[in-house]
């Protein structure tokens, strides 16, 4: 068995900075999406105005 010697920041980023930067970009992409469709319903009710 041959084992990797891997440093410490490569192990870190393998299990947690690119699964945490994955949860921040779904969070950010979901509060997008929510200002756009309220924005989208202002200008609807404003064009109906």
């Amino acid at each position: 068995m041959v084992t990797e010697n891997k440093s410490f920041l490569e192990k870190l980023n393998s299990k947690w900075v690119t699964p945490l930067f994955a949860i921040i970009a779904i969070v950010y992409g979901f509060i997008f999406k929510l200002n756009s469709d309220q924005l989208e319903q202002n200008t609807k009710k404003l064009i109906n105005l």
